[in-house]
């Protein structure tokens, strides 16, 4: 797990290059937070989760845009703001 931490952080220099009609750069932010998530580092995982949802945002992602914050919601779920988690979860497109 840590190895494929490092390898991501590795890349976090590469360009916004988008790839199949996403952003390299977004798929990157999603494997180190979802990393961080089965590391039990939901405070991280949340950093770069959102950091991939501003990019799905600003390219009009709209899928990529509703799976990232269900994500995101299930994450303040599993830090027990049920609230924060709802409100996320009833914003997806």
């Amino acid at each position: 797990m840590a190895l494929a931490l490092i390898a991501s952080f590795s890349c976090y220099t590469i360009p916004p290059t988008l790839v199949g009609g996403c952003s390299l750069k977004d798929r990157i932010f999603n494997w180190i937070g979802t990393t961080y998530k089965v590391l039990g580092d939901y405070d991280n995982s949340l950093i770069f989760l959102k950091k991939e949802l501003e990019i799905e945002q600003k390219i009009g992602d709209r899928a990529g845009e509703g799976t990232t914050l269900n994500n995101i919601s299930q994450l303040y779920a599993a830090k027990g703001d049920y609230e924060t988690a709802l409100d996320l979860f009833t914003t997806v497109p």
